[in-house]
């Protein structure tokens, strides 16, 4: 049981630092304009998670600690969707917010759907 709680810690910790390295490295190079930083995280982590995932279920064991350091630490504090759903509402046109919805949406199941796919066949 331990272990299972210090592999979600450290998961997370890696997760949120990842995130927050994300977040500064995009307003650097791609600006503030349109949240690009939720889109991007949510998009790998929906690859990332739906790779670990299609692995557990396809011919490679995946052992219980290394899905929850990844799957529940890492993805679950690299990913958010409540910023995704701020970020949405707050300072962006009609537009930009319809846009934001639909990629957001569309690339991130897209990205889940190619790493449960891939994973699956590995």
């Amino acid at each position: 049981m331990w272990l299972h709680v210090l592999a979600v810690a450290a998961g997370g910790a890696a997760g949120a630092t990842a995130r927050f390295l994300v977040t500064k490295a995009s307003a650097t190079y791609l600006g503030t304009a349109f949240p690009y930083h939720t889109l991007f995280v949510n998009v790998v982590g929906s690859l990332l998670l739906g790779a670990i995932t299609g692995l557990a279920l396809g011919r490679v064991a995946v052992p219980e600690t290394v899905r929850l350091l990844v799957g529940v630490g890492f993805c679950g504090a690299f990913t958010t969707f409540s910023t995704f759903a701020v970020e949405t509402l707050v300072d962006q046109s009609v537009e930009a917010m319809i846009l934001n919805v639909t990629l957001n949406n569309v690339l991130s199941i897209g990205a889940a759907a190619l790493g449960l796919y891939v994973g699956m066949r590995t």
